[in-house]
């Protein structure tokens, strides 16, 4: 039989002598068949609590609030502040762990892209050193930052980690058909990065530049996709200077094995003493010119070629500025032409 007491005007107050409980008891200590307490005391209104201390000994807290404030109004005057610049969760480990904390610090202070705060979230054991969280990723909106002051980013207790980014055969870097990487994702650790450089001087070759304003000096090695060695020297932005594994080129100059030719095709090849001579130590070689490519006329001076010998009996043929082109005579022929003339 349900009972209700009624009080229309001013406050209904329970009082009972100092120290002890006032016990709501709606179970009578029966439980129902998942061993629970039966019964429930409910609340029409709000529940304000002034006591330092509340313990719930149930098994799971329902809440359906999507925030819980902690620390608030602390100051009494309506400003939120945080006791001694901190405030947080502590879970208890029970007898064999120590307790657990998530702690909002304000203590901690950032600074980073011109904006300034204060106050980050820190995970601490029972003696207040900070511990790691686990988690499966982080996902952020905009720039990802990561400030560990003056200690550094560890993988220290990851499995094989470097071999998870490159592709390590007994121990060293090996070409996988993707220049050795394994997963192109992930950030490398100092020992992945001196060992994918010892493997890049060893198979790919290295690509080097010295380089001030507009001259430059760059040496390439890439021989595992087929292109040559080669130093390029550049000045005022302009190639003067190159080396490749079978010529040297210099302005317009290009040096082939033994060969010296102009770079660009249709140049002259100029051979010029200041103040002496010309001195070639050995045979002078004069290669036989086509038929129907002879030189043209020089403006000034004379031209100098090799074709089928004629009635000079020479084959070497000359052609002057004046268009006067003829065969060089042997001294055979001249003898025997000053005969009959």
């Amino acid at each position: 039989m349900s009972k209700v007491l009624n009080v229309e005007n001013g406050n209904y107050i329970v009082k009972v002598e100092p120290g002890q409980n006032i016990i709501l008891d709606t179970s009578r200590a029966q439980t129902n068949s998942n061993g629970e307490l039966i019964g429930k005391v409910i609340i029409n209104g709000q529940l304000d609590v002034k006591g330092n201390t509340t313990s719930i000994q149930s098994s799971d807290l329902v809440i359906e609030d999507n925030i819980i404030v902690l620390n608030k109004y602390l100051d009494g005057s309506g400003v939120a502040t945080v006791l001694e610049g901190q405030s947080g969760i502590e879970i208890d480990r029970g007898l064999d762990g120590s307790r657990a904390r998530m702690v909002w610090d304000e203590s901690i202070t950032w600074d980073l892209g011109g904006d300034s705060g204060q106050g980050t979230w820190t995970f601490r054991d029972l003696g207040y050193g900070e511990v790691p969280i686990y988690i499966a990723g982080i996902k952020s909106p905009g720039t990802l930052f990561i400030d560990v002051g003056n200690e550094i980013i560890s993988v220290e207790n990851s499995v094989d980690y470097t071999s998870k980014v490159f592709n390590y055969v007994n121990g060293v870097i090996e070409d996988n058909g993707n220049l050795g990487v394994v997963n192109d994702n992930v950030i490398v650790n100092a020992r992945a990065v001196a060992d994918y450089i010892q493997f890049a001087f060893n198979t790919l070759g290295t690509g080097n530049k010295l380089e001030m304003y507009d001259t430059s000096i760059i040496a390439y090695d890439f021989d595992y996709d087929g292109d040559p060695s080669r130093i390029e020297v550049k000045v005022d932005d302009v190639l003067k200077f190159t080396i490749d594994n079978d010529k040297v080129s210099m302005h317009e100059l290009t040096f082939e094995n033994t060969t010296i030719r102009p770079t660009s095709p249709g140049a002259d090849l100029t051979l010029r003493a200041t103040g002496g001579n010309i001195i070639l130590d050995k045979t002078l070689h004069v290669l036989e010119t086509a038929v129907g490519d002879e030189p043209v006329a020089p403006t000034e001076g004379v031209k100098i070629y090799s074709q089928e010998q004629g009635q000079g009996d020479t084959g070497i043929y000359y052609l002057t500025s004046q268009l006067t082109q003829d065969e060089l005579i042997s001294r055979n022929r001249s003898l025997i032409y000053s005969m009959l003339f």
